[in-house]
């Protein structure tokens, strides 16, 4: 089913991501588009942001030739002769309260458009299992990704056999500009590959991605020099004092 682009797409676009952030995590955080967030210095600025729309999602999935033959409001396709529905399996961990929200809008969102998606909920490590071992249809995880935005670990090719490439995606291209981030020393060349990176990603979207939660920090009043960045509320820590 995931093989197809169009079909990723048009999963993409039959996502309220907006309600998603407010369900899940009453708003308090962004919506992403990429592996590396806005506030980084290697964000792209330019990669497309896919709106939540289900005309152009069943558009999508009609191009891809899944369309609904028996009226029962699930999409089908024959493949190899033999007739399919567009299901699939959604692992999820009902532990994480915010994850699980985010299962049921994103099940309610894809019957709307005619795709059926089965919960199934899973302690953490057998769903982690599951993920490594490849035995899974989807999975809705996180990441936090450290502050050089490294991300072969997601995307080359060289991870899927027993790296955290998980969901097996492979691009030549993609593999050829990440290698070429790891020796290329001027920070402006840098800067371009990852976007180009971003590109390929957005364009092909191996991943939906969702969104970014805030962190929420309380400081006690007597700290300060207080300067936390984005990624790390340690980052000026040597200049904190306490009056």
């Amino acid at each position: 089913i995931f093989k197809d682009v169009n079909v990723r797409k048009g999963l993409l676009l039959g996502i309220d991501r907006s309600r998603i952030l407010q369900d899940a995590i009453l708003g308090k955080g962004i919506i992403i588009d990429s592996p590396i967030l806005p506030f980084s210095w290697a964000y792209n600025k330019r990669i497309q942001h896919m709106d939540y729309n289900q005309s152009k999602a069943r558009q999508m999935l009609d191009s891809a030739g899944w369309t609904d033959t028996d009226g029962d409001g699930i999409r089908d396709k024959k493949i190899g002769g033999k007739k399919r529905k567009l299901e699939f399996e959604l692992l999820v961990n009902s532990s994480n309260g915010a994850r699980y929200k985010a299962a049921l809008n994103i099940q309610k969102n894809l019957k709307d458009i005619g795709v059926l998606v089965n919960l199934v909920d899973l302690p953490w490590k057998e769903l982690e299992d599951k993920v490594f071992a490849k035995k899974y249809d989807a999975a809705l995880m996180g990441w936090k990704l450290a502050t050089n935005p490294d991300v072969r670990f997601m995307f080359s090719s060289g991870e899927i056999a027993r790296g955290y490439n998980f969901v097996s995606y492979s691009n030549k291209e993609l593999d050829e500009i990440l290698l070429k981030t790891q020796s290329e020393t001027n920070v402006l060349k840098v800067l371009s590959l990852i976007s180009d990176a971003q590109k390929i990603i957005s364009d092909e979207v191996p991943y939906i991605f969702l969104y970014s939660p805030n962190n929420l920090l309380a400081l006690n009043k007597k700290i300060n020099g207080f300067n936390p960045d984005p990624i790390s509320i340690f980052n000026n820590v040597s200049e904190w004092w306490v009056e």
